[in-house]
């Protein structure tokens, strides 16, 4: 069991769940596959992870964190095979990470999040794959206005497509193989429990309930890992290093302490 099985598995049972949809035919379903960009080595096994999924429907990636430009993109791509009812699957850790400003984006909901967030750096590469879980639709042919946040921040508007959308809400975390990950992992690493002390180590949410919801469930996850052997201590926590300079400093500072 590693990673890219999870990840794969993940996507096929959303696209199961699409395709058996009393709405959408299967030969005209595709899925496009939201992933955080990365080095080139991440990116890389997002694309081998699923490769074996081309076989099923069109699949393309769109690395970026609901980024406006990768997900036209890929969208487009998808509509140009054919595809006409889509399984939008998001990649994250956490199933809140981006929805809001996902669904605003792909104009399932009218109204942007109070803080609009525009990556940089992260990519935009495109590849194919498929699958998705909970459902909503999508708006046809949104016009190119330019919409504003609460907070008064401009934000583009919503993409343009003619196909049904179905978004995915669970994140990586909700997956149960991910607590064998952490079990396989930890037993190849541990010689003398009773001397380790195993810290268990996530990327941090910007929103502080999000980042409490991700810690509950690690600490949820770690149950298998004290059948292991007696270990000194078994531990969760996140790194929230990252927080933008201007947004929130205090914290930024203390979590990069």
């Amino acid at each position: 069991m590693n990673t890219i099985i999870v990840i794969r598995f993940f996507i096929l049972l959303l696209f199961v769940v699409l395709a058996n949809h009393p709405t959408v035919a299967q030969d005209q379903s595709g899925i496009l596959l939201m992933a955080h960009g990365g080095s080139p080595e991440w990116n890389v096994a997002v694309n081998d992870a699923v490769q074996p999924l081309q076989k099923q429907c069109p699949l393309v990636v769109a690395f970026g964190m609901a980024d406006k430009e990768s997900l036209q993109k890929g969208i487009t791509e998808l509509e140009n095979r054919g595809v006409k009812n889509i399984a939008v699957v998001r990649l994250f850790i956490s199933g809140s990470s981006f929805l809001h400003q996902t669904e605003y984006v792909l104009g399932l909901r009218p109204d942007p999040p109070a803080e609009f967030v525009q990556h940089d750096g992260h990519g935009s590469a495109l590849t194919s794959s498929s699958s998705s879980h909970h459902a909503s639709h999508s708006n046809s042919n949104h016009g190119d206005h330019t919409s504003h946040a609460p907070n008064g921040q401009a934000v583009p508007a919503p993409i343009k497509t003619r196909a049904q959308l179905v978004l995915s809400q669970p994140g990586l975390i909700d997956a149960e193989e991910i607590a064998k990950i952490l079990y396989e992992r930890v037993a190849k690493l541990s010689t003398k429990p009773e001397q380790e002390w195993v810290l268990v180590l996530a990327h941090g949410m910007g929103d502080d309930r999000e980042n409490e919801q991700v810690m509950n469930r690690m600490a949820s996850l770690i149950r298998d890992l004290e059948m292991l052997g007696n270990f000194r201590a078994i531990n969760v926590e996140t790194l929230r290093e990252d927080w933008q300079k201007n947004a929130k400093p205090q914290k930024r500072e203390f979590a990069a302490s």
